[in-house]
């Protein structure tokens, strides 16, 4: 009977990976897709977990960052690469386009301009694990999510001053400079508002679970192997505030262990680490030719892209029963992102591709420090089922060197079911 009910409830997980269920897709600039891996319980036992949450970002730490505040930060639009009107000016030259910069302007060769963007989003995330036997056991997680965003494109100081666009007129002509370089390209800032679903991550689990070993009433050693399937939102080549769900069009695998230790009583410490690979594949992109940025590139073309390999390490402690239920849990998550490579796989490759920013671009780290409430609505009942409520906040921070990715905050409200 105990056999037939978890394959009910694997049946249940099964049918809900296809609509709905919780992403742990590491590999995303963006957005704290990592998975809180503390559920009160051990890998013996199954869980379903439902998370609706939110998320909110208005800055991103820089390739780059400097020691001041000012020059640790940038818009997540620029994390594709700066934009400098001279280079893109070159850059539409190369490509036998129109350079839109009025003559009395062509002089200033520095020319940069800043592209501030924030977003804000909600979703719903949702995630499945059953132990089939006592050492092997299979789980998916999934998300949905409607995100609104935003990006502009202003003047740099540099360009304020150079410029003089504190003279009449100036400013109106450089807000037609930037219509003309975007009607050229084909691209656009402002709002953008995407709904749709991440990558659906599908593991099979391996586990051990010993009691009173290594001075700890209880360890828990565990690795998983996953597959990723691109089902999320991929960026738009035509809107500058455009952001991928999730690994952006691209499948993948990964390998992940997990250590935890009961120490004693309620007191719990474990890792977790992870290693992602995603695979090569041709897509369509804009192809930088000059130092422009890559969101503003005039040529669109075949490229093949090989994502670099990402690495995840997140330790955690919590504490269970502090009182009546409730306990605690501290998460901190580092996640490292090599470069990518890239090739030109055009028919005919005139312009020349020049992919030196874009593969400086490409690699990035991410910090994040989780805190978490937890409740056990189970406490003091006879319950053969242990739901858990959470509570949780995900802050970007940089204690080892954050760079290029978004500061994106995400507040969690979930609730866990044992079984």
């Amino acid at each position: 009977m105990k056999l037939f009910q978890r394959y009910y409830i694997l049946f249940l997980v099964l049918i809900c990976v296809p609509t709905s269920i919780y992403s742990m897709v590491t590999d995303n600039r963006y957005f704290p897709w990592f998975n809180h891996p503390y559920n009160g319980t051990d890998h013996q036992h199954g869980c379903l977990k439902v998370d609706p949450f939110f998320i909110t970002g208005t800055s991103s730490w820089k390739i780059k960052p400097g020691v001041r505040q000012i020059d640790q930060e940038t818009g997540f639009p620029d994390l594709q690469g700066e934009l400098d009107y001279y280079q893109l000016g070159i850059a539409l030259e190369m490509d036998g386009k129109e350079n839109p910069i009025p003559s009395d302007w062509r002089n200033v060769n520095d020319f940069p301009m800043l592209m501030p963007g924030s977003f804000q989003g909600q979703g719903i995330s949702f995630a499945g694990y059953v132990p089939l036997t006592k050492h092997f056991g299979i789980g998916g997680t999934f998300l949905f999510l409607r995100l609104m965003s935003q990006a502009n494109i202003l003047p740099a100081p540099t360009t304020i001053k150079q410029l003089n666009l504190a003279a009449p007129g100036n400013q109106a002509r450089l807000t037609q400079l930037t219509q003309d370089f975007e009607a050229i390209v084909g691209t656009q800032n402002g709002y953008i508002i995407e709904t749709g679903v991440g990558d659906v991550d599908l593991f099979i689990r391996f586990f051990d679970v010993r009691e009173y070993i290594f001075y700890c009433r209880k360890m828990d050693t565990s690795v998983a192997v996953g597959l990723l399937i691109p089902t999320g939102v991929q960026e738009s080549l035509y809107s500058i505030a455009s952001v991928p769900f999730g690994g952006n069009g691209f499948w993948g695998w990964y390998i992940a262990p997990d250590l935890e230790f009961e120490l004693k009583e309620d007191w719990k410490l474990g890792i977790v680490a992870r290693v992602q690979k995603r695979f090569a594949r041709t897509v369509l992109s804009r192809i930088p030719i000059a130092d422009e940025s890559a969101l503003f590139a005039p040529v669109i073309g075949n490229l093949n892209v090989n994502p670099g390999t990402t690495f995840m390490f997140a330790p955690y402690f919590a504490l269970e029963d502090i009182r009546e239920g409730l306990g605690a849990m501290v998460q901190y998550t580092v996640v490292a992102h090599l470069a990518d490579s890239f090739t030109d796989e055009r028919e005919v490759k005139t312009p020349a591709a020049n992919f030196t920013n874009m593969l400086a671009n490409s690699s990035w780290v991410s910090e994040y420090v989780t805190v978490e409430g937890l409740y056990d609505l189970s406490f003091g009942q006879p319950w053969s089922y242990k739901p858990l409520v959470t509570l949780s906040l995900d802050l970007p921070l940089s204690l080892l060197g954050a760079r290029g990715s978004a500061k994106t905050a995400r507040i969690t409200l979930g609730l866990t079911v044992d079984f």
